[in-house]
């Protein structure tokens, strides 16, 4: 049987996996800058008999590796590996506090194990291996797609290491907004009827978004900073300005608070005099909507391996450049559950020793081993591999 075989193969690289995981892990890189994992997990997959395109799509640190022929699917498996900043004693070192290095090492053996039971069984279809980079702060799987990376990808496939095992992940999409007012300076205490005050055009502006609260949806969330607001307290300050993450559960009504909350913004600048600039980041994340049918099969596979998938009970979550993935091609976004071995949730400090744990490094292999199932499936099934084809088509007509 080819999943049994599927499974042998799978073993038979995990040495080659579990060196993935530890050499990414011993080389934490911000992101855009992962220039040696980057090089490193290209290198692998050339070793690995794949054809490797480096500078992806003109990203220097994404990458993606092939191999297969195009008579049918091509499944791609989507690595990540930036890390985060703010660890060590003084806070000034990156690590990989939530998994990547796991993320790079379980779509590695995903990936490779079908690429050699392809080489040995001859089923139809491509097997992709994509480096996405800079997830953490510059959303490249959006700059991925911009520029075609899936318009000839038929099905996609993730997990990341979480609190609870689950194929029910969910995310907020999510846009940065960036306010500057430009007031006018004056002495504080003698000429103050001459100022214009930018930095009350920031608090206003805060005010006014805690107000509207109120009146949006309850998975809306609005958080944001100071960046400037005055030298000293005796200048009028004549820069103000501030930045802010609004996200909300689906892409169309985050548009939607995203006006209400720049309206705050308008009225504050109306109210002061001051003159305000509004910019936005690049790229906008989205929600994620995963395929039924993967989600179906990835779940049947992991209860078949050992784990027991739950629906969380606690809906709260942050955002991921996967979910703009989610909306170009079917893709199932899983986590693979870490509690039993450590309360720590990623982000934490606490998560360095669980992402390059021994338990993290068995549980590699079981993810591994369900996403290959899951695209073999596809691969194999023609039915199953019709409705996919109907998830993608429907996809590609909802983005017209």
């Amino acid at each position: 049987m080819e999943r049994e075989r599927l499974f042998e193969i799978e073993q038979e690289l995990a040495p080659e996996a579990e060196q993935i995981s530890a050499e990414v892990f011993r080389h934490p890189e911000p992101g855009d800058q992962e220039y040696y994992c980057a090089a490193y997990l290209a290198d692998q997959a050339e070793k690995a008999g794949f054809s490797v395109t480096r500078n992806y799509l003109g990203i220097p640190t994404s990458f993606r590796a092939d191999y297969g022929d195009p008579e049918g699917p091509t499944a791609a498996f989507l690595a990540e590996y930036d890390a985060l900043p703010g660890y060590g004693p003084d806070g000034n070192e990156y690590g990989h506090a939530c998994g990547h290095n796991w993320i790079a090492a379980s779509t590695f053996a995903a990936a490779a194990s079908l690429k050699k039971l392809k080489e040995e069984t001859g089923f139809k279809g491509r097997i992709s291996w994509i480096g996405t980079p800079a997830e953490e702060n510059l959303n490249r799987k959006v700059t991925l797609i911009e520029r075609g990376a899936f318009r000839d990808v038929d099905l996609a496939l993730q997990m990341h290491l979480g609190y609870e095992t689950t194929v029910h992940t969910s995310a907020l999409a999510c846009a940065v907004l960036h306010y500057e007012f430009e007031g006018r300076a004056s002495h504080a205490s003698a000429k103050p009827e001459n100022g214009i005050n930018a930095l009350d055009a920031v608090m206003l502006t805060f005010s006014g978004i805690n107000c509207l609260r109120q009146h949006v949806t309850s998975d809306v969330r609005i958080h944001g900073v100071v960046r400037e607001g005055g030298k000293v307290p005796n200048i009028v300050p004549d820069r103000g300005s501030m930045e802010v993450y609004v996200r909300a559960a689906d892409k169309n009504y985050l548009e939607e608070v995203i006006r209400k909350v720049t309206n705050c913004a308008v009225g504050a600048g109306i109210m002061t005099g001051a003159k305000l600039k509004t910019t936005r980041d690049e790229t906008t994340t989205y929600d994620i909507r995963n395929s039924p049918l993967l989600s179906e099969l990835l779940e049947e596979n992991l209860r078949e391996l050992g784990e027991k998938p739950v629906v969380p009970a606690n809906s709260s979550t942050g955002s991921t450049d996967i979910g703009n993935v989610t909306y170009e091609v079917p893709t199932v976004y899983a986590l693979m559950g870490t509690s039993e071995f450590d309360g720590a949730r990623t982000h934490e400090a606490g998560f360095l020793k669980v992402a390059d744990s021994a338990f993290a490094r068995e549980k590699l292999h079981t993810a591994a081993r369900a996403m290959a199932a899951t695209a073999l499936s596809i691969f194999l099934d023609e039915s199953i591999r019709g409705k996919i084809c109907e998830e993608k088509q429907a996809k590609i007509s909802e983005n017209r």
